[in-house]
């Protein structure tokens, strides 16, 4: 039997290459299986969140942001099929700001973006062993034993492993939820049926996403994609009383059925690249792990499409899981950490359902006149305020207090409390360079260290912070001073960056006034966890996040 690597990941999607990529950065070796015999082909959960750009920023994953593509206006048609009925965008376009760079969405295939993510695996020599399966595993207190077979030969000798952990992000009929005793409540929608699929079309422009009739009834949308080279779309659609099955299976009918709720017998049909039905189904697990086994993604909770929030939430599951279990593998935090993982996650997960539950059912009841009004997007599905307020591992000593907010946070309002998504801030200057301030805090953060943000007036002010900041294990902290603009600081010290905010970004955006002293200790996830005013504070927080440090300097 194989001990390593320590983690085992179930499942190659974008949650699984998330979860991979965030332990690999952070030094912890994984395996990664994928039952399907080819990686993912299709656009699929193409829609990209501000929230989860910035994601790929922080894992180095800057293809998938360079290759996004902007969404098209959304077009209906009154009946007839060819007369437009309304044009208009799906999300209101906004213009970046200082500590939110990123503030549109983008649209690119999944297959793409597993793609890229792949390749940031095979960095690290890690390669998804197609055509391979979990088939079952027991869980024990200081070890998960699995067994797994390739999906070819049923009969060939199981592969016996053990590792220290186990991740599924094997979908929601995964093997790994199933087994490890939590709920998957929810329903089924079954007054529809529903069809997604890549195509080539002829006959449409490329300028719009195009949508016929109405989701209470049938529907058709087609949305282009230069992913697919010209003529290429992306095919949702649904119907009341139709076999999805069979329209998935037969091209020609099909078409057929398209060209009747379309009304538009110029449209070509030149290729079909695939097509695949389902049912809407809504459905969380009521805990996101057990022992030494997660889940992520959809193995985790499913929804409607609607809202572009799956694939979306999916990654920000699995970073949330990997810092604190890097942590966990490496000795550095006690196991009791990973309980956090459910405890920030589900809250998020449960709003996420409401809203994209909600989108559904406006959708379904709007008719073919406002259909297209429906089908807009507010800034909440930004994901910019998705927060962990309260959480037991956030601290926070802001003389305004800890105050509670919805899960999705209030995207209109610019606040910042530990457990708050935190700003970006560029016109950051390392002290003494003579070069153009080009720094940003986003390019500092990282999925493989906490960084302590030390806003201070001069070295002698953040002294007592930075003697115990250096007292932490190394290579778990990046410390940062930070001056405000003007300031020349001359005194060497010890920490990993001293800069000067030369705009004032930084101190705008973490509520800092000139002269005060404060610290913000940004979590491996790009998240707040604690927002102290001394050294007292940095061991509290601390204090919740590693083992306790007498223990801690015997285990190193």
């Amino acid at each position: 039997m194989d001990r390593l690597p320590p983690v085992l990941v179930v499942g190659a999607g974008l949650s699984g290459l998330t979860a991979a990529l965030t332990l690999l950065q952070n030094g912890v070796p994984v395996r990664i299986i994928e039952k399907s015999f080819e990686h993912r082909q299709g656009q699929r959960g193409a829609g990209i969140a501000p929230r989860a750009m910035e994601v790929y920023h922080f894992l180095g994953v800057n293809e998938i942001n360079r290759d996004q593509q902007p969404i098209v206006p959304l077009r209906t048609y009154r009946v007839g099929g060819k007369e437009p009925l309304q044009t208009l965008p799906m999300f209101p376009y906004c213009e970046a700001t200082p500590s939110r760079p990123y503030m549109n969405y983008g649209l690119l295939g999944q297959d793409i973006m597993e793609g890229h993510l792949r390749k940031h695996l095979a960095k690290y020599s890690c390669f998804v062993e197609l055509g391979t399966e979990l088939r079952s595993f027991q869980q024990y207190s200081t070890h998960v034993e699995a067994q797994i077979g390739k999906v070819s030969d049923p009969d060939h000798p199981e592969e016996v492993i053990n590792v220290d952990w186990l991740i599924g992000a094997d979908g929601a009929r995964g093997v790994v939820r199933r087994n490890i005793g939590v709920t998957f409540l929810g329903e089924t929608r079954n007054e529809t049926a529903n069809l997604v699929g890549d195509l080539k079309v002829g006959g449409l422009d490329k300028d719009h996403w195009h949508i016929w009739g109405a989701m209470g009834s049938d529907l058709v949308a087609l949305r282009p994609t230069k992913d697919l080279g010209e003529g290429g779309f992306t095919l949702f659609a649904s119907g009341l009383g139709i076999n999805a099955k069979t329209l998935a299976a037969d091209h020609d009918a099909l078409f057929k059925w398209v060209r009747t709720v379309t009304e538009r017998d110029d449209l070509t049909f030149e290729k079909v690249y695939w097509v695949s039905d389902f049912r809407t189904n809504i459905r969380m697990a009521n805990k996101f792990g057990d022992g030494r086994v997660f889940v992520v993604g959809d193995a985790a909770h499913v929804h409607s499409p609607a809202g572009g929030q799956g694939a979306n939430s999916s990654i920000q599951d699995s970073f949330n899981l990997g810092w604190k279990l890097a942590l966990v593998v490496k000795g550095l935090s006690p196991p009791s950490l990973l309980e956090t993982y459910t405890e920030e996650r589900l809250p998020v997960i449960a709003e996420m359902l409401k809203l994209t539950t909600f989108l559904l059912d406006k959708n379904i009841e709007t008719d073919r006149e406002s259909q297209g009004t429906s089908w807009g997007r507010g800034h909440e599905y930004f994901q910019l305020g998705v927060n962990y307020r309260g959480s037991r591992i956030t601290l926070n000593e802001d003389p305004l207090g800890q105050v509670g907010v919805n899960p999705y946070g209030d995207f209109k309002v610019e606040t910042i409390r530990s457990g708050d998504r935190a700003p970006d801030a560029p016109g950051l200057q390392p002290l003494g360079s003579l070069f153009d301030p080009k720094l940003r805090l986003f390019d500092i953060f990282k999925p493989h260290y906490h960084t302590a943000l030390v806003f201070a007036n001069d070295s002698m002010q953040a002294g007592p912070i930075r003697i115990e900041l250096e007292r932490l294990p190394r290579g778990i902290l990046h410390s940062i001073l930070l001056f405000p603009e003007g300031s020349n600081d001359s005194n060497h010290c010890e920490v990993d960056g001293m800069v000067v905010d030369t705009r004032g970004h930084a101190y705008d955006a973490y509520r800092v006034k000139r002269g005060q002293l404060k610290a913000v200790i940004v979590r491996p996830d790009g998240m707040v966890g604690a927002i102290v005013r001394d050294v007292r504070g940095i061991k509290r927080y601390f204090g919740m996040i590693l083992w306790d440090m007498k223990r801690l300097e015997t285990r190193l």
